[in-house]
């Protein structure tokens, strides 16, 4: 079996709990079994936590910030 694709959204502009607890989650999570992706807020300073783990991060523009 593959793995399936998961794309993880936080439009949140700075990193808070949720990325904190979502970081936590796929430093974890079985990458034989999720491919993780995540879509974060523009100028989230958070999405090199997550290219650090190898984790695609996609970004757009909000609202917000």
């Amino acid at each position: 079996m593959s793995a399936r694709r998961v794309l993880y959204i936080d439009l949140a502009p700075t990193p808070g709990g949720s990325v904190f607890s979502l970081a936590y989650l796929l430093r974890y999570l079985d990458r034989a079994r999720v491919h993780p992706m995540v879509l974060l807020a523009e100028g989230n300073p958070a999405v090199a936590q997550f290219q650090d783990m190898d984790v695609p991060v996609y970004t757009m523009p909000t609202l917000q910030g």
